[in-house]
């Protein structure tokens, strides 16, 4: 029995007590059964048996979990016992005639039982009996010793585990400390990633347009980092993909592949180039984790293991790349978070000093005219003239106010419109005839060219007019004394287009992606505008269905039009309805 006291593992354990076994009584066959997590006993270490009988009776036993003071029980002979009347064809077919079962003991604690086969029908003398009692404890206690080195083992891989895990997520909170903006964030998570748990790492961003954009790629190896960016290049990944990145982006689920080598290679759109890059830097296992943070997507990180590294990932590495990717979610929410409240004091600002720039001009004109009408002696007419400047200046005001309530509600998403059916013919003659007085005072021409026979639109009729109003007082802005500015208005593509050209001094290819955020102006001087008459007039376009584009030559003019559909369009857009 010293042989069991040595083993240095529960299996060298069932072997040397069946060795014993051998020794002390003479028996060749033998088991070891246990019982599992379930309460069933099943063989864990057995001689002479074969598989079909194993599989026949594992689970039979005397005794259930949880017995106490079990004694050992004999059959001298099975076809003697009518209790196993049910085995004696298996027990015949096994060469087994007769049977010891010997509980494995703890104290009272029932372990299990040792199984003893005889070729013939056999009586275990009481002092074998004891003997074998004897091995039984032994093996029992060696049971229980390793039973609970195993139990130490796991508590303290699981402290280990704990131990890194801390120690990692502090050295995330300082590897990230300080990233303000959102891709600084994200580049320092994917480094941080490879220095920890991975070979090599990328990570996507999701767009506000719903694309997926590649932010950041490292690989341990730099001369391999170019070859994942080429890899990355090769295939860009889209949400509605039905596995892989898209597909974890899009239900927040992140996804473990413990092999991920020939997963990789047997995707069918990849080509022969990316599959040899793929080849060469041979993957093994891979997780797919999602950036989440306040309940929405930001997008995604992929780590990988290679070859070389030899460590396939487990489930618990995806808990914890779970919380570390929760983590940097969070950082990169609050550093978008903080950009949007810089961008809104930056537009604050703006709107401050717009406002003030652009009302400044009205007020001084009103004072000016206040104290000109309060001083003694002024006649009826310099009274009148008085009166209209003040009207003048009260009307620009009101316009610039107008102006910013419409792209205040343009953005907010909140423009109401009033739709019906509305002749662009009768719009353009309307404000072609309003405008004029305003193009021959600034030595300008204005036509009018309207197609016949136009399709009826389904819009808001004034909006439309303020439309074209805008373009119109914006071309005459930029066009000198002696130009010429026309308005068309023509069929195109299920709707209607009206066009504005000018022959001014045209746009600067640099300016024209400016052109229709609010505030913006190239050059503030050419007039006392805000510089909200375009964004508003994409608002409203937009707000349609329909689209607005600019083609402008410098030194030859610029080209304004807007589309909008006809009343026959099947799709109203929501933000109209």
């Amino acid at each position: 029995m010293k042989h069991v006291a040595r083993a240095t593992t529960v299996e060298e354990v069932y072997g040397a007590a069946m060795d014993c076994l051998e020794q002390a009584v003479g028996v060749r066959r033998s088991s070891v059964l246990l019982f599992d997590d379930e309460g069933v006993m099943r063989f864990v270490a057995w001689r002479g048996l074969s598989d079909a009988y194993r599989q026949a009776v594992e689970g039979h036993t005397p005794w259930k979990p949880g017995t106490r003071g079990a004694e050992p029980l004999m059959v001298p002979n099975v076809d003697e016992d009518p209790a196993l009347a049910d085995y004696r064809p298996l027990l015949h077919g096994e060469g087994i005639a007769a049977l010891a079962f010997v509980p494995l003991q703890l104290g009272d604690v029932l372990l299990g039982k040792f199984m003893l086969y005889f070729g013939r029908p056999h009586v275990v003398p009481q002092t074998e009996l004891v003997l074998v009692q004897a091995i039984a404890g032994h093996v029992a206690f060696a049971i229980d010793r390793f039973a609970a080195e195993a139990t130490a083992e796991k508590a303290r891989s699981e402290v280990a585990r704990s131990a890194r895990r801390l120690r990692i997520l502090a050295e995330q909170s300082a590897a990230m400390a300080g990233a303000l903006d959102s891709e600084t964030a994200l580049q320092r998570l994917t480094s941080f990633l490879v220095r920890h748990v991975a070979d090599y790492c990328v990570t996507y961003s999701l767009e506000a347009d719903g694309a997926l954009r590649c932010v950041a790629v490292c690989h341990r190896d730099a001369g391999k980092g170019v070859l994942v960016e080429r890899l990355v290049r090769g295939r860009q990944p889209k949400v509605d993909d039905p596995v892989g990145i898209g597909a974890v982006v899009r239900t927040g689920q992140a996804l473990l592949a413990e092999q991920a080598g020939d997963s990789m290679l047997d995707v069918d759109e990849w080509s022969p180039q990316l599959r040899r890059m793929v080849q060469e830097l041979q993957p093994r296992s891979s997780i797919v984790v999602p950036l989440r943070a306040r309940g929405r997507t930001l997008g995604a990180s992929v780590v990988t293991t290679t070859a070389d590294s030899e460590r396939s990932y487990t489930v618990a590495d995806l808990a914890l790349l779970d919380e570390l990717a929760g983590r940097a979610a969070l950082l990169v929410d609050n550093a978008r978070l903080y950009h949007a409240a810089q961008e809104a004091v930056r537009m604050r600002d703006e709107v401050v000093a717009v406002v003030s720039h652009d009302i400044r001009g009205p007020l001084q004109t009103i004072t000016t005219a206040c104290a000109i009408l309060g001083m003694p002696g002024v006649s009826a007419v310099q009274h009148q003239q008085g009166l209209e400047v003040i009207g003048r200046a009260v009307a620009q005001m009101e316009r610039l106010t107008t102006d910013l309530l419409d792209i205040s509600r343009i953005e907010a998403g909140g423009l109401q419109l009033q739709l019906g059916e509305v002749d662009a013919a009768e719009i353009a003659a309307e404000v072609g005839a309003a405008l004029r007085p305003t193009a021959e005072a600034g030595g300008i021409a204005l036509e009018v060219a309207v197609e016949p026979g136009l399709p009826r639109l389904w819009a808001d009729r004034n909006r439309l007019v303020q439309v074209l109003s805008n373009l119109l007082t914006n071309a005459f802005k930029f066009t000198p004394e002696g130009g010429k500015v026309v308005v068309s208005v023509s069929r195109h593509s299920g709707g209607v287009r009206m066009a504005v050209s000018d022959t001014g001094c045209g746009i600067p290819p640099e300016h024209i992606p400016r052109l229709f955020d609010r505030f913006w102006q190239a050059d503030r001087k050419r007039g006392a505008g805000a510089g909200l008459g375009l964004a508003i007039v994409k608002g409203i376009v937009e707000g349609h269905g329909g689209t607005v584009e600019v083609h402008s030559v410098v030194g030859q003019g610029s080209t304004f039009s807007v589309s909008i559909p006809s009343a026959t369009a099947q799709a109203v857009p929501a933000a109209a309805s």
